[in-house]
């Protein structure tokens, strides 16, 4: 006779470790579907940002008007910028202060957007 010690494992000890093993295996998987998921968006993120930073700076050397540009680059998001007077700006000063707002939006109907604000001062002319 065989003693239980020689057995090796039931078929139902393989079967249940086999199936701790697929749902670890899923976890893992999905973990790694989500890592690489925020990684194209932060991406995404980054690159709208840049892309709306450089514009900031393009509109900076420009002379300044209060009203709204928009328009698509050329990878395809588009941009809206509002250059208004700032509130705080005072008429008895030599310079004008402008506040600038610059949005890029990319996606679905614009369905993600990154807005960067500054404040540029001009001479009064």
């Amino acid at each position: 006779m065989k003693s239980r010690k020689n057995a090796g494992f039931s078929l139902l000890e393989v079967i249940v470790a086999f199936s701790i093993l697929a749902m670890s295996m899923v976890v893992i998987a999905n973990a790694f579907s989500n890592a690489i998921r925020a990684a194209h968006i932060s991406s995404a993120y980054l690159h709208a940002s840049t892309l709306a930073q450089n514009k900031l700076e393009q509109l900076k050397f420009t002379r300044l008007t209060e009203g709204v540009l928009d328009g698509v680059f050329e990878t395809g998001e588009r941009w809206r910028a509002v250059i208004k007077p700032a509130d705080w700006s005072q008429a008895d000063l030599p310079i004008l202060a402008y506040d600038i707002n610059v949005e890029v939006s990319w996606g679905a109907e614009g369905g993600r957007t990154v807005q960067l604000d500054t404040v540029q001062l001009v001479p009064r002319l």
